[in-house]
Parts: C-alpha cells; structure tokens; sequence
C-alpha cells in the first residue's frame, strides 16, 4: 500500500519529468577533406581496377579515422602517393574493396610493396 509520503515522491518526480529534456549532442564536424579524398578513391580504383568501387558507409568511417589520425600531415598530394602506390603494388588483390584498404594506404607512402609486402627495391 502507497503511503502519503511515496505518493509526493512520484507527483514530484512527475513533474521533474515533465521538464526534464534530452540536449542534444553537437553534430560532429566531418573533416574538408573528406569528400575530395572519397573522390580519389573512387577515381584511383575506377581507373586502376576498371570499375567502380563497391563504397558505402564503412568505407567512409574508415576515410574519417584515417584523416582524425593522420592530422593536417595528410595532403592531397601524399595521399594520392599513397593511392598510386597502393594500386602498383603486388601485396594484394586488385579488386579489393576500398574498406579492406583505406586504413593501411600509409603504408605504401614509400613506394609499392612487392607480393611479400616489402618495399620493392627497384624504386
């Protein structure tokens, strides 16, 4: 049995509810070069591989925490490096999903990897 008291707890937390608002989180600021390098991407593997991407959202993820990671280091240039060489490597399918790759494309900043995965020593 409720008494008297537990009563004017739940009217008082009724009204406490009533007020009572989610704030909503700040939307989070998507990096500039996000788009421009989603484009790379998609051109790079269109060009390289003959068709286009199969690129959807986790690829995208995967472009943010690439550039969060990389910082303002990460220009146009070097990551476009990165996409030539990635491309003229011999360590992978070439038909591979942008998803399974963009996270490693720092890699191949140096040059394309031979099919051991090592720097090929003609460059």
């Amino acid at each position: 049995m409720k008494t008297l008291e537990s009563i004017r707890e739940c009217a008082a937390l009724g009204e406490i509810m009533k007020s009572w608002q989610l704030t909503p989180s700040e939307p989070k600021k998507q990096d500039s070069r996000h788009r421009r390098f989603m484009e790379l991407i998609f051109k790079a593997h269109k060009h390289y591989v003959g068709v286009p991407p199969m690129m959807g959202a986790p690829a995208g993820k995967n472009l943010s925490h690439l550039l969060r990671d990389s910082g303002s280091h990460l220009t146009e240039n070097r990551f476009v490096k990165m996409l030539q060489n990635y491309h003229l490597s011999d360590d992978h399918c070439p038909a591979d999903s942008p998803v399974s790759y963009i996270l490693k494309l720092p890699k191949y900043e140096l040059g394309p990897l031979n099919k051991f995965g090592r720097l090929d020593a003609s460059n």
